[in-house]
């Protein structure tokens, strides 16, 4: 019995030393259950963070692509202008080109006709010359007109005369 009873006893303190032991691994257990507990908080909040993330990723991207069609919208705008300013420049050139060609025409027309005014003023120089020439024969005719008019009548006195002789 005394056996029986310190047997009994040795068991007892085994016992109590594994409660204690249960309620420390027990306890371990709960702060591990508590950690983890946080641990899958976190993680649902960091799932939340990632899946905003992905989200505005979602919107940047398509932003993103939308940006790059209005960029190459734009760039065929701006060739369709290049080429509509080039067409331009080149009728310019062409325009240009014909103006020098008329101003150049202009100019040997000017020259033509300065060449013709200054003949035309030689003309009238020696129209008026043979015109002052012509009023000078006139005016000699006409003083040998009167002079053959008056041996005319000179003449005709002296055959009056030699008829009344």
């Amino acid at each position: 019995s005394k056996s029986n009873l310190s047997t009994s006893k040795s068991n007892l303190s085994t016992s109590k030393s594994n409660l204690s032991t249960s309620k420390s691994v027990l306890s371990t257990s709960k702060s591990h259950l508590s950690t983890s507990k946080s641990n899958l908080s976190t993680s649902k909040s960091n799932l939340s963070t990632s899946e905003s993330v992905l989200s505005t990723s979602k919107s940047n991207l398509s932003t993103s692509k939308s940006d790059l069609s209005t960029s190459k919208s734009n760039l065929s705008t701006s060739e369709s202008d290049l080429s509509a300013s080039k067409s331009v420049f080149s009728t310019t050139k062409s325009v240009l080109s014909t103006s020098k060609s008329h101003l150049s025409t202009s100019k040997s027309n000017l020259s033509t006709s300065k060449s013709v005014l200054s003949t035309s003023k030689s003309h009238l120089s020696t129209s008026k010359s043979n015109l002052s020439t012509s009023e000078s024969v006139l005016s000699t005719s006409k003083s040998n007109l009167s002079t053959s008019k008056s041996v005319l009548s000179t003449s005709k006195s002296h055959l009056s005369t030699s008829k009344s002789n």
